[in-house]
């Protein structure tokens, strides 16, 4: 199964083979992913011509993921000695 990171750069690669009529089944099974992964992100690149994430509702972060490990860091409960 691959990362997150890995997939959202390998994208473009799988549309690519999509694009050259390559069947979902086998792009899914190269990527390890399941074919309606593969069928939406076809669908979002129809859509969109960009296999790019859409944008969210929602507020958007206060604070980095940097700063909430430190915060973490600093309020965590104390290990017993």
């Amino acid at each position: 199964m691959l990362r997150y990171e890995t997939f959202k750069s390998a994208t473009c690669t799988c549309s690519g083979k999509l694009e050259d009529g390559v069947n979902q089944a086998v792009v899914a099974r190269e990527f390890g992913v399941h074919r309606s992964t593969i069928g939406l992100l076809q669908s979002k690149f129809r859509e969109t011509n960009t296999v790019a994430d859409r944008p969210r509702a929602g507020r958007p972060r206060v604070t980095t993921l940097r700063q909430d490990r430190t915060t973490y860091t600093f309020n965590a409960p104390a290990k017993p000695p």
